[in-house]
Formats: C-alpha cells, sequence, structure tokens
C-alpha cells in the first residue's frame, strides 16, 4: 500500500510533457469562407490546408485557426476580434474583395502587428491596401502555390525579426495625420517626405496597372519626367540619411516593374548606416549633385 501511494505521489509531482512544452504561437486566418459545399469554402479549405498550415506548422506556430473553427463557446465576434488583436500571425487572404475580410484585416493594420495578405492570381486589390506587399497565387497551379509558400515563409521570417511595428496603409495615415499636426517645424517637413514617398508607390501602381488592363507595351508616357524628378528626390533623401533602408522597402511592391525594383534595391544598398534611432536623424548634406551616385533616370516600366 505505502509503496502504491509513494507511486501515485511521485506521478502526481511529475510534471507531464505537456505542460513542459513551450507554448506555441499563434496564427489566425482571415478568409472567404462561404457556404459548406460552395467553391469559395472549397479553395479556402485548400488554401487552408496546403498552404498555410505547412508554413506556419514548420515556423514553429501552433495549427492555424480560422473563424468557422472556433469551438470554444462564447460569442464568435468578440472570439474573432480576440484572435485579430492576440494572436502573434494574422494571415489575410483577400481573394473576393470580401467586406468581413477588409473590415478584420483593418483592425490587425491599426494594430501594427505582424500580418501576411494573399490574393487569387488575376485579382485586383482596392486602391487602399494595393501597395501593400501581397503574395499572388493559383490554388489550382502547382507551381504558383509552391512560390506562395516560399513567398509566405519568407514574408514571416522578416516579420520574425525585424521585431517592430509593422507598417501599413492605415498606421502610416495615422502617422502623416499626427506629423502634420505636431508644432515642430522638423515633424512638419517629415510629413512632406512621407507624402513624397506615397504619391511615387501611387502613380508607379496606377501607371503599372493601366499599362497591364489595355495590354501597351511598357514605353515611358506622359508620367515619365514626374517619375524622374520623384526619384532624383528619393535619392537626394536616402543619400542625406533622410530617409532608411526599411522605409525604401515601401518603393518594392508585387505590383512594381523589375525596372523599378533593381532602382529601388540599388538605392537601399547605398543608403548610409543611421548611428542612432531616430529616422529623420540629420547629415551633411552633399556640397553638389555631381557628388551623388548617379542612377538610371528611366522610369520604372
Amino acid at each position: 500500500m505505502a509503496d502504491q501511494q509513494s507511486a501515485r505521489g511521485r506521478r502526481a509531482s511529475a510534471p507531464t510533457s505537456e505542460a513542459s512544452e513551450p507554448k506555441k504561437r499563434r496564427c489566425f486566418v482571415i478568409a472567404p469562407i462561404g457556404k459548406e459545399d460552395s467553391d469559395v469554402r472549397k479553395r479556402s479549405d485548400q488554401i487552408m490546408r496546403y498552404v498555410i498550415e505547412p508554413v506556419v506548422s514548420g515556423l514553429g506556430y501552433a495549427s492555424p485557426i480560422r473563424a468557422d473553427r472556433i469551438s470554444d463557446p462564447g460569442l464568435i465576434t468578440q472570439q474573432v476580434i480576440q484572435h485579430i488583436v492576440e494572436d502573434e500571425l494574422v494571415i489575410a487572404d483577400l481573394t473576393g474583395s470580401n467586406p468581413n475580410v477588409y473590415y478584420e484585416l483593418a483592425l490587425r493594420h491599426a494594430l501594427r502587428r505582424p500580418f501576411v495578405q494573399l490574393l487569387a492570381t488575376g485579382e485586383n486589390l482596392p486602391f487602399d491596401v494595393a501597395d501593400q506587399r501581397t503574395i499572388l497565387i493559383d490554388h489550382k497551379d502547382l507551381d504558383s502555390v509552391d512560390s506562395a509558400k516560399i513567398e509566405m515563409r519568407s514574408q514571416i521570417e522578416a516579420l520574425e525579426r525585424s521585431q517592430k511595428p509593422v507598417d501599413s496603409p492605415l498606421s502610416f495615415s495615422i502617422d502623416l495625420q499626427a506629423l502634420r499636426k505636431s508644432d515642430d517645424p522638423l515633424e512638419k517637413s517629415n510629413a512632406e517626405i512621407l507624402e513624397i514617398l506615397q504619391r511615387v508607390l501611387s502613380v508607379n501602381n496606377r501607371t503599372y496597372a493601366t499599362l497591364r488592363r489595355v495590354g501597351t507595351p511598357q514605353t515611358p508616357d506622359e508620367n515619365a519626367e514626374d517619375i524622374r524628378v520623384l526619384r532624383r528626390t528619393i535619392e537626394r533623401l536616402a543619400l542625406t540619411r533622410r530617409l532608411s533602408v526599411e522605409e525604401l522597402r515601401g518603393l518594392v511592391t508585387n505590383r512594381t516593374s523589375t525596372d523599378q525594383d533593381r532602382w529601388a534595391e540599388s538605392l537601399m544598398a547605398m543608403v548610409p548606416v543611421r548611428s542612432d534611432s531616430n529616422p529623420f536623424s540629420s547629415s551633411p548634406t552633399p556640397s553638389s549633385e555631381d557628388s551623388s551616385p548617379k542612377f538610371n533616370d528611366e522610369p520604372p516600366f
């Protein structure tokens, strides 16, 4: 009897393997779900099973959760919002322009917490999020699926390395409004710089989308001189440490051209390393344009 009691005591005091395991990070999936047996549900399930689950599980996350897979009792809307607010990662599938998906994604954007965006190949993003890096995927094409998984893993790993608040169109607008209202002349100047960057992205994306839509060759048009001027302005700001590499990464999106991407990457490679944490720290301005590196003035088409 004593031996049995001793054995029970040892079992009670010994920690279980489940308790000793570290808690896995959580991933919430925002996606169009549709009715059971619908094409929307079938596609969403396939993206979940063959794309998202293998990637996030391979990176140490728990099995991803979608709204229809929440089993806890309670109000579903509150639970969805709780996942969006608290989970370490959110993956949003924007296919089909579902209003609920965009509403939930906007909340994550406002929180500036890590997120990844997906979109079916052939669909276009609304203007508000057109500049955000988005993974295109054709779930019926194995090559496309493989490329999407590689890109998703790369984006998640980059988010984990950064450990910084994530920029989004919403957070950008909030920051811009705060800078505009500041009494500090330097911050007002910073707002003007950010607006210049925003205009560059808008011009690039509108022009690229127009050329793709009408099927014309990617040749210079009436926006060419505008783009040249904006490029020179960005180059001067970057080379005088007014823009960081992280900020310049916004010039490369899934909709920008190869030439645009090469120009931005060349510029990022030449940006001086800033010695402090101030993203707008000053540094000596070059004495003349001749002292600046020469970039290709061709527009990004």
